[in-house]
């Protein structure tokens, strides 16, 4: 997540459209700001889903979307400052037609970058904070593409039949594909495992409850491809 952060481009002067693809409070989303001469501008910023992500996801239904809005550069310079929230990739459309639009992907340097967009790491932000949230998390694990590979964990709870999700997603969320499963955990240690073929170089797993009262354990963790184990 980005906590008073500030991502500056330099532009033309003119009008511009901004699309940012980011997840949000369920309620009041990502909070976005443009900076002008240092002073807040308001922004009417329209939303919606990413049905993408939805389908595979349900659980972030009102998380993850797009949100777009319009701005007058007259500084010579875009300050987006992202006040609360995550973002994953940026895209600055100008009203010029011969002005180039430009793409932008945040994200951890070793991960893919989706064609056309720029890579934009933290050291790029004025100051920003980073935490794993909402299933999220890094490092990312390096994986070959296209290739079968075998995700397992063993799982116990407190409570029979206790529902646990095992998800496997490329980065960026928004433009790789990703795998869901759920499971039903008993009391006694037992290993679960989800296949998955990545579409992306890089993922990150995600093991968690389904909103159900319980307690869980998690315990050796491990990816194979082929018979080759990587815990």
């Amino acid at each position: 997540s980005v906590s008073s952060s500030i991502f500056k481009i330099t532009l033309p002067d003119g009008k511009y459209k901004i699309i940012a693809a980011a997840r949000g409070g369920m309620k009041k989303g990502i909070k976005l700001f443009e900076l002008e001469k240092g002073i807040k501008q308001s922004l009417k910023v329209k939303t919606k889903e990413i049905s993408e992500i939805v389908k595979i996801f349900p659980e972030y239904k009102n998380r993850v979307k797009e949100y777009s809005f319009d701005v007058e550069i007259a500084d010579k310079s875009l300050d987006l400052e992202i006040a609360s929230g995550t973002i994953f990739g940026l895209r600055v459309i100008p009203e010029d037609k011969n002005e180039k639009e430009l793409k932008f992907d945040f994200g951890m340097e070793e991960s893919s970058v989706k064609n056309g967009y720029k890579r934009v790491s933290a050291p790029k932000f004025a100051s920003i904070s980073i935490k794993g949230i909402g299933g999220d998390c890094t490092p990312r694990i390096r994986v070959i593409e296209d290739k079968e590979h075998l995700f397992s964990v063993y799982l116990k709870s407190d409570t029979p039949n206790f529902p646990v999700y095992m998800s496997v997603l490329g980065y960026p969320t928004l433009w790789r594909t990703g795998k869901k499963h759920v499971v039903k955990v008993g009391t006694e240690w037992k290993q679960y495992t989800l296949s998955f073929v990545p579409k992306s170089d890089t993922v990150y797993f995600a093991v968690g409850t389904c909103g159900k009262p319980g307690t869980l354990w998690i315990d050796e963790m491990e990816l194979k491809m082929s018979e080759e184990p990587t815990k």
